[in-house]
């Protein structure tokens, strides 16, 4: 009894652990999917509900990855046409003439254009913006006169260290963005 009891123990084991695989295929595949990953040589197998979850999950994937190709070339198509109407601005302000309005309307035109550029980047798929070492003080003061420019009163007040390594145009339209709503 204790001989048999053995060997379906080690056959129960065998049978769970080709029952188990597959699980663990589609659940490493769907792990590197989330992680912007590719699953390669991912194939349903296994049970017939493990290879209806599989292909689900395969169906699922296509279906994400036509969005986002979707949603990647209608953003790459108004940003190159927000583009053009932003060298008219840049065009005219030149001809404008000087003064501290149209400095700091330059200044936005030139912000406005940096992020079409990071749209079109990321549109075409590149890494886009790259952290670097940036001068919290320095960056919260511009914050501060962009608000009063905008008839806003903004103090700022800065404790830590002055240097700190972030995306410098994505951090600075995050606080931007806050700033914005706060005044609101």
């Amino acid at each position: 009894m204790l001989g048999t009891s053995t060997i379906l123990l080690i056959v129960a084991v065998l049978f769970l652990r080709n029952q188990i695989k597959p699980i663990l295929r589609l659940a490493d595949a769907a792990e590197s999917f989330g992680k912007g990953r590719e699953a390669p040589n991912f194939r349903p197998r296994g049970a017939r509900e493990v290879r209806r979850a599989a292909q689900a999950f395969i169906e699922m994937k296509a279906r994400v990855e036509r969005s986002i190709e979707q949603r990647t070339a209608m953003l790459a198509g108004v940003s190159h046409d927000l583009r053009t109407i932003l060298t008219r601005f840049k065009l005219e302000l030149a001809l404008i003439g000087e003064g501290p309005e149209i400095d700091a309307m330059r200044k936005d035109v030139d912000e406005m254009s940096m992020m079409l550029e990071d749209y079109l980047a990321f549109a075409r798929g590149d890494s886009g913006e790259v952290a670097q070492p940036t001068d919290m003080a320095m960056a919260l003061e511009e914050l501060r006169s962009d608000a009063e420019r905008h008839g806003h009163t903004a103090t700022v007040a800065f404790h830590g260290l002055p240097v700190v390594t972030v995306k410098p145009a994505s951090f600075k339209r995050c606080l931007a963005n806050l700033v914005s709503n706060a005044a609101r």
